[in-house]
This record gives structure tokens, C-alpha cells and sequence, in this order.
């Protein structure tokens, strides 16, 4: 930040990348300069002003407090936008005002922030400082905001009634009109009925929020199966700041580790008390250079200013500014032109600088013969950290390859001296390579008759200074530095290219190995399969519990989508009506086609009665004339 004008001092902002704005030929005017600035969206705006004496080029930050000052540096022939407060001579730009962060105090606690909007003071809690009021002080009184919560509640209860009402109707009968609903008697309408009761007249046993049931918030069902809000007690709930009302509604994970986070669930996730054991904590991908560097590093153009290095698996290249740095603020430097390089990939950096004491081996460990696995009474060496001497054990361990051998020895050594006390890496793929932060001294030496010291680092040699560390700011196995090419590389890093190993989480929860990505770990079997949780930090081993339960909002949404599905209740009740619909009009097409043959049949029938009684009629007619003709001649005969 700056401390004042020409001969100040100025320090980058290790959460900021700086900025490369390239003013296209012919558009070095004013306007020009001010339109290429404001479309780079370099986090500064520029405009343009008339002091009455002629127009002005006005650049701004866009962020407030003293780390957000600005340094401009200028190629070719733009040196009259150069600003640096810590140049020998006056430059170009003025500085008209100075970056300063926000100072107000809190209850007698003074408190520095960039922003005049404050959100992380005081939990739950924003302030938005307008004005100074220095000598009287404002009285701020914080409540909760209990009246949107009752809202929510009471909406609660008036849907879940709108459905219980739609249900009534459709499931009643009218002893005035004799009239019943479409579905009076229906079972899957019934067996709906019971099961949203049955939800609502359950206990959360694994919420954690202090509340278990609907009761305990003024809830409660009507004779007619509706529900009914006691506002009174809902009032005094609400009021209790010691119980979380919350979790009566939604779903909840409360670990009982300040240290991890509960971060989601499935709809399948069943409500338990999980245990949670880490075995393994994940780490960040870090490169410590063995180059030290003593007193004041010089950056030349074109000399020692390029580096190229990989980030989590993206390469960048960037060109450091030339001038004489620390080792402090050469860090700066080159996280700054790091992360800007990366821009939105959305892998960051950090890079520090400090003493370090390290150890090289002289062993091509890629050489040995994989898996190797170190003999009974030669698997130990000795490691002395500033006089603090530890017993490394690989005893019973097979490594299938030099990385995971690495990994394997990074773990026994910090599991002596304490997590993170040193680095371990891979020098150019072949030599094992011991940093540890901090320290003076580390040496490596065998325990007693044992080669494992020899057989893992030969002929060692041991360098302290202030040594450049690039640590990614993402975790677990995708979590990597490696620096590969650059003509700044090895004076700033050594010989060292690759970085340390870093590992995800790993662990169970209830008991069932998860999946660890970076701090995450994910259950997928049994009762707590679905959920997901991030270990922030701690040690291995029992990290306590998780209560986790699916509270009655969201019990009442997944029953419903339940019935709703494909295979659900509702769908399967329908499908049956269907099939009934489909199966009579078969069954009308099958008498349609069997009355028009009956009707055949006996239109046949009625055509041969009809013939036959034609016949009978002529036989008839012929037998009456026959007998006319027969009484007419015994007659004659008298």
C-alpha cells in the first residue's frame, strides 16, 4: 500500500493479480486510453475530467482499503501513465487520494476493514458505515428477524391445508345432496390421506435443532385433518435464540467437529447419527525452491524475468517486472503475475518465502526395483530437525511406485515431528528431497545398522536460506505445482521442478469407506450413502459425529414425489384405471361383434322360419284346395 507520494513504499496485494492492459496502435488519446482501460475489467475504472485548465485522465480503483492502492508500470510510449509512490523521481500521475482502509470499534474493540460494508464483524450482522461520528457513538440494537420466519410457517400450514381441503372433497359425502366425491372410498386416496398424517405425526430424533416435532412450534392437527397454527407458541419459539427452527423444515447435517462441514445430502439419505473417522487429511500441491536466496534478488528484463510453470494442471507463462526485490516482496511478485496469468481458470496460488532447511538425496529412487518394500531391520532411518532427532519406521510397507513411496514417507516423518513439519518431494523425477519450513537444520542419517537412509538418499546434502514456496490454493490429488522452463527458474527455484504430493481426504462415515476429492469426502454405501462432508482441517482419527435428518417440509416434498412418480402410488392407481377403461371398451368391441353375429344368426333363422312358414302357407293353401276339390265330387256322386 502506499505510505505517501514519490519515495514511499508500495506492496502488491497477495489476493490480487496484476493486470495487463495493451492500448491498440492509434488509440493512445485520452478517450482511447480510457475505453481500452474500462473494457480490460482490470478492477479499475478510468474517466475523464476537466479541472478548468484542460482534461484529465482520472483512474480509480474499484475496490476500497489501503491493500487496494495502484502502481502503474508502462511500456513503449505510454510512460505518462506511470505511477509508482516508491520512484526515485516524480512521475507522470498524481495520486489526488490515498487508499485507507475503514477504522471503527465495535463495544470498545477497534476494527480495520477494506469496505465501508462490513459482513463479517459481527455473525449474521452488516453494516454499511456512511459517515464518521467520532466522540457519539450510534447505539445499534440486533434482533432477530423472526416476523419472514412466521411467514414461511404460517404459508406452511396454509398449503399443506389447501391440499388437505382439495383431498375432502374429492373423498366426502353430502348427507343434504346425497351427493359423494369422485373418489369417496378410494384406497389410494385413503392411503395417501394416512401417510401425510403419518409424516407430520413423527419425530425428528437426529435434527439437532433442539425441536423434534411440529408441536413444539405450535402445529397441530384439526379433527377434519387439517392443520392448525398456535401463534402464541410459535411466537416463543421463534423468540428461544438457544434452538435452530430451521431444522424442523429443511435438512439438516450438524457435525459435532468445528472442523468439518456438512455440505449436502440425497433425498435417499437416511436421518442417523454418523460417526466420521478421518484417516487421512488432504493436502494442498507445494513447490519449495532449494535455491537460497540471501539479502536482494535483481530482476532483469530479458535476463532472469520469465517463468513457466504448471498449476493444477495448466501451464502459465509470465514475465516478472525488473527491479530489486526481497524475498518477501519477490513472493508477491510472482503470485501476483502467477494468478493474473491463470485469470478465470480457477486455480490460485499463494507464494511465501521464508527460512527452510532441506535435504537432498544423491539416490535415483526411480531406479529402485517397484514395489519396493524395505526388509525386516532395514526399514528405518533417523531424520534431526534443529537437534530433535525421530526414528522413521517404513516397517511393513510395499510401495508400488517413487510416488507413493513419497507419499508414504512424508506421512511417517510428520506423523513424528507434527503435520505439515516437512515437505517431501521428487527432485527432477529421481531424488528425494526433504524441506522442512522454518528450520535451520534437517539431516538424514541411518538408525544403527539399518541402509534404509542409504538405499532412499545416498550421499545427502543440506542448504538453508530463504527459499520461494508455491503452494496451489486447491486440495487433494488434482492439487499440484511444477515449475517447467523459464529463465528466472533456476535462480529463484533450484534445481527442484517438482513439488510436493498432495493427497485427498480419506475416511468413513458410519463406519463405510468414503470417497475423498480435495477436502471433500463422499459416503456411497449404506444408511448415510449421499451425503457429503469437508474436513477443513484437524488430525486423523475419530472426528465425532454428524446428526443428520430430512426435516417435515422436505419429508412432505419427497413423499409427494414418491406418489407422483412413475412407480408411485398415484401412477400405478392410474395405470390400473386405464387398464380397466381398456379392458371394457375391449370387452364392448368383443359384444359388438358377438351381437352382430347373434343378430346374423337369427336374421338367418327368421329368414328360414319365414320361408318355412311360406311353404307351410302354400302346402296349406294346396291341402284347402285339394279338399274343395274332394267335397265337390262326393257330392256329384249323391
Amino acid at each position: 500500500t502506499y505510505t505517501g507520494g514519490v519515495g514511499g513504499s508500495f506492496a502488491l496485494n497477495d489476493k490480487k493479480s496484476t493486470q495487463t492492459i495493451t492500448i491498440p496502435a492509434g488509440q493512445n488519446t485520452l478517450s482511447g486510453v480510457r475505453d481500452a482501460i474500462n473494457s480490460a475489467g482490470a478492477g479499475v475504472t478510468a474517466s475523464i475530467v476537466n479541472d478548468g485548465t484542460g482534461y484529465r485522465l482520472l483512474i480509480s480503483s474499484n475496490d476500497t482499503g489501503a491493500a487496494n492502492a495502484m502502481r502503474i508500470q508502462t511500456t513503449g510510449s505510454l510512460g505518462a501513465l506511470a505511477y509508482d509512490a516508491t520512484a526515485a523521481l516524480p512521475t507522470s500521475m498524481t495520486q489526488t487520494q490515498t487508499a485507507i482502509d475503514a477504522q471503527f470499534s465495535l463495544d470498545g474493540i477497534s476494527i480495520t476493514k477494506s469496505s465501508n460494508t462490513v459482513t463479517d464483524a459481527l455473525d449474521g450482522v452488516t453494516f454499511t458505515l456512511l459517515k464518521s461520528n467520532s466522540g457519539s457513538p450510534t447505539t445499534l440494537s440486533v434482533s432477530r428477524d423472526t416476523s419472514t420466519i412466521a411467514t414461511m410457517i404460517t404459508n406452511f400450514v396454509s398449503a399443506y391445508n389447501t391440499m388437505k381441503t382439495s383431498l375432502n372433497n374429492l373423498t366426502s359425502y353430502d348427507d343434504k345432496t346425497k351427493v359423494a366425491g369422485t373418489l369417496q372410498g378410494d384406497a389410494t386416496t385413503l392411503s395417501i390421506e394416512s401417510q401425510l398424517r403419518g409424516i407430520f405425526n413423527g419425530a425428528l430424533s437426529n435434527a439437532g435443532g433442539g425441536y423434534t416435532t411440529l408441536s413444539d412450534v405450535g402445529i397441530s392437527f384439526k379433527k377434519d385433518g387439517t392443520l392448525t397454527l398456535d401463534t402464541g407458541k410459535m411466537n416463543t419459539a421463534l423468540a428461544d435464540s438457544t434452538k435452530d427452527i430451521a431444522s424442523l423444515f429443511g435438512t439438516v447435517g450438524k457435525p459435532t467437529d468445528s472442523l468439518i462441514t456438512y455440505s449436502k445430502a440425497l433425498d435417499t439419505t437416511k436421518p442417523g447419527n454418523y460417526a466420521v473417522n478421518v484417516t487421512q487429511i488432504a493436502t494442498q500441491g507445494k513447490l519449495t525452491g532449494n535455491a537460497a536466496l540471501a539479502g536482494t534478488t535483481t530482476i532483469t528484463t530479458g535476463s532472469n524475468d520469465a517463468l513457466t510453470l504448471t498449476v493444477d494442471g495448466k501451464s502459465v507463462s509470465v514475465t516478472l517486472t525488473a527491479g530489486s526485490y526481497t524475498p518477501a516482496t519477490l513472493a508477491a511478485e510472482i503470485q501476483s503475475k502467477v494468478n493474473g496469468a491463470l485469470g478465470a481458470s480457477g486455480s490460485t496460488v499463494s507464494v511465501g518465502s521464508g527460512t527452510a532447511a532441506s535435504v537432498s538425496g544423491g539416490v535415483d529412487i526411480s531406479a529402485l526395483t517397484f514395489p519396493f518394500a524395505p526388509a525386516s531391520g532395514n526399514d528405518t532411518f533417523n531424520v534431526t530437525i534443529d537437534g530433535t532427532t525421530k526414528t522413521i519406521s517404513l516397517s511393513g510397507g510395499s510401495y508400488a511406485d517413487a510416488t507413493e513411496m513419497g507419499e508414504a514417507l512424508g506421512a511417517a516423518i510428520n506423523a513424528q515431528f507434527g503435520d505439515g513439519t516437512v515437505d517431501v518431494s521428487i527432485e527432477d523425477g529421481t531424488a528425494l528431497r526433504l524441506t522442512a519450513r522454518g528450520a535451520s537444520a534437517i539431516s538424514v542419517a541411518a538408525d544403527g545398522s539399518s541402509t534404509l537412509a542409504a538405499d532412499l538418499f545416498g550421499t545427502t546434502t543440506t542448504s538453508t536460506g530463504s527459499e520461494l514456496t508455491v503452494t496451489s490454493n486447491a486440495y487433494g490429488a488434482n492439487s499440484n505445482i511444477t515449475i517447467t522452463g523459464g529463465t528466472a527458474a533456476a535462480s529463484l527455484f533450484g534445481t527442484i521442478a517438482t513439488g510436493s504430493i498432495a493427497v485427498n481426504v480419506a475416511g468413513t462415515i458410519n463406519g463405510e469407506a468414503a470417497t475423498g476429492f480435495g477436502q471433500k469426502l463422499t459416503s456411497t454405501t449404506g444408511d448415510s450413502a449421499g451425503m457429503v462432508i469437508s474436513v477443513i482441517g484437524g488430525s486423523t482419527g475419530s472426528r465425532g459425529t454428524i446428526k443428520f435428518d430430512h426435516g417435515f417440509a422436505v419429508k412432505l416434498t419427497n413423499a409427494i414425489d414418491a406418489m407422483t412418480d412413475t412407480s408411485g402410488i398415484i401412477t400405478s392407481r392410474t395405470d390400473g384405471l386405464n387398464k380397466s377403461i381398456d379392458d371394457l371398451g375391449d370387452q364392448s368391441e368383443k359384444l359388438a361383434a358377438r351381437l352382430v353375429s347373434i343378430e346374423a344368426r337369427y336374421r338367418a333363422q327368421f329368414n328360414a322360419l319365414d320361408a318355412m312358414i311360406a311353404g307351410l302357407q302354400q302346402t296349406s293353401t294346396f291341402l284347402d284346395q285339394q279338399l274343395s276339390a274332394l267335397s265337390g265330387s262326393s257330392s256329384s256322386k249323391k
